[in-house]
């Protein structure tokens, strides 16, 4: 799925961001605590064009821990736990924070 589109009625990973932000900014999630959008995808440089997205959604450019990036390849189905682990890159401040910090 392409990052962003001309077309803002055709689907693009911008849009869903879009959704998820405007949701948790109108308190749609917090019966729910915090909350986490993973994404996983096949590059960094990728990563780095949805973190730009995240970030363009903020009206502050901050961007959100809310959003987090993993490459495919930082995972392994024989090893599970690794999920866990860090390997996923926030949308704020590109950290690498692992699920259970």
């Amino acid at each position: 799925m392409p990052i962003r589109r001309k077309n803002y009625f055709t689907s693009s990973y911008y849009k869903k961001i879009l959704g998820y932000w405007q949701s948790w900014q109108r308190g749609v999630f917090n019966a729910f605590g915090n909350i986490r959008v993973l994404t996983v995808t096949t590059s960094n440089k990728r990563i780095n064009s949805m973190i730009g997205a995240c970030k363009d959604v903020d009206a502050r450019k901050k961007g959100s821990r809310m959003f987090l990036f993993a490459r495919a390849t930082d995972f392994d189905i024989k090893n599970t736990v690794r999920t866990l682990e860090r390997i996923w890159y926030n949308a704020r401040d590109n950290d690498m924070v692992s699920l259970i910090d």
